[in-house]
């Protein structure tokens, strides 16, 4: 009698169409096998295309990722990122429409072939940072996750990633579109923090891979973290063998990296709109150049004098002096860019052409001191290399052009 009743409840469970929780064969013997859910936290939610496990991490209002505070992430509330991200509209950051969004795959190449096994999503909810992570333990289940994501995401119209827009989001783009379902993530505004990331600290940094800038920045230090290059295996090998172990490092790999998201996030925001005394001279160089293309000028003049007061290598210093001198000239603060090019005439071992140049032309056609320009075309004539054939050819073009006018105004005084 009871095997006639388990019998009926299975294909109860299969055809009935009375409810739409349930179309699928009941998986606990595959979940007792593989047994996912004894090393993470999560449950499994069912869908037309089979059992998806759900997992969800919390973290308290008070958590510390790092040396970032979680809670003061979401004292953003201007517009400056929106600008960063190049969104439709400039708007103030709202938290309670923002998800961040990692993805843990099969493998790196892209492409039809490549599953996303493993897609989290964090946000923040009642001062909370919460991660919700969906796994498809097959392809027969992806379907499954994929409708359990875009059920997920509707509320949401921002999306936060690292690299996301060259990897993640046209990975996740192009699941959808085999599946021929709308991508949920389409719609939405999208800031990339990994190009930010590199506008900032790429001349401070080895690398601006997210966790250099954990390690380096952020101070967060991963334990037991299972590397990024290892992960497709893991999840091979739970496919095939069942082995929940080392699988369960993929879950906190990716909540970890979605965590650090907020954290970066806040960390770029806070260098470009709070000034610091403490700054290295080669970031605040890069926060100058950030402001300028943003058309925040005054800032952006006032950054690269910091960057200019700051400790650095004479290479650097050379670069940050360039940047600030034709800062000054597009301004039309002559007399503060002549400045810097003999600063950097006087004081530079190298051989640097644009001093040279930048100073003779004003001389030329700024002050009329043509016999001053004279000299500064022919003192760097002296000094550069000759393998430089062209920029040695454009020196001797704009020093005889000199010497014609020198020796027309001589004959009229004459």
């Amino acid at each position: 009698m009871t095997g006639s009743t388990t019998i009926k409840n299975t294909l109860r469970r299969l055809y009935s169409q009375d409810s739409a929780a349930k179309h699928f064969p009941d998986e606990s013997v595959t979940r007792a096998r593989r047994a996912i859910h004894e090393f993470v936290d999560g449950e499994y939610v069912n869908t037309p295309f089979g059992d998806i496990f759900v997992s969800q991490v919390r973290h308290p209002r008070d958590y510390c990722h790092g040396r970032i505070s979680l809670r003061t992430v979401t004292q953003i509330s201007d517009d400056w990122l929106s600008r960063w991200g190049k969104f439709s509209s400039h708007r103030k950051f709202d938290f309670g429409k923002t998800i961040f969004v990692d993805t843990e795959t099969s493998g790196i190449a892209g492409g039809g072939g490549t599953l996303p096994f493993l897609i989290g999503i964090g946000y923040y909810y009642r001062g909370q940072f919460r991660v919700e992570q969906f796994f498809a333990d097959s392809h027969s289940r992806e379907e499954g996750m994929l409708d359990l994501v875009a059920q997920f995401v509707r509320p949401f119209n921002t999306l936060v990633t690292f690299n996301g827009k060259a990897f993640d989001i046209p990975l996740l783009e192009t699941r959808y579109l085999l599946k021929r379902k709308e991508n949920p993530f389409s719609r939405m505004e999208h800031l990339d923090l990994l190009h930010p990331s590199r506008q900032l600290w790429n001349l401070t940094l080895d690398n601006c891979r997210l966790q250099t800038i954990e390690y380096r920045l952020l101070g967060f230090h991963r334990d037991d973290d299972l590397p990024g290059e290892e992960i497709p295996q893991a999840y091979f090998d739970y496919v095939r063998w069942g082995k929940a172990d080392p699988l369960y490092r993929v879950f906190r790999h990716n909540a970890d990296d979605i965590t650090s998201l907020s954290a970066v996030m806040y960390l770029l925001w806070r260098a470009v709109q709070e000034d610091d005394s403490h700054r290295d001279a080669m970031v605040e160089f890069s926060r100058g150049k950030i402001l300028k293309r943003h058309g925040e000028t005054e800032r952006a003049v006032r950054s690269l004098e910091a960057a200019r007061r700051r400790e650095a290598s004479p290479r650097k210093r050379t670069i940050i002096l360039s940047h600030l001198s034709m800062m000054y000239k597009s301004l039309g603060k002559w007399r503060k860019a002549e400045a810097l090019w003999r600063e950097m005439i006087d004081s530079s071992t190298a051989f640097h052409l644009l001093p040279y140049v930048e100073l003779a032309k004003y001389y030329e056609h700024g002050t009329k001191n043509l016999t001053g320009a004279r000299e500064l075309v022919e003192e760097a004539l002296s000094r550069i290399p000759r393998y430089r054939q062209s920029d040695v050819e454009a020196l001797i073009h704009r020093l005889n052009r000199l010497k014609r006018r020198i020796g027309k105004m001589e004959s009229r005084a004459v």
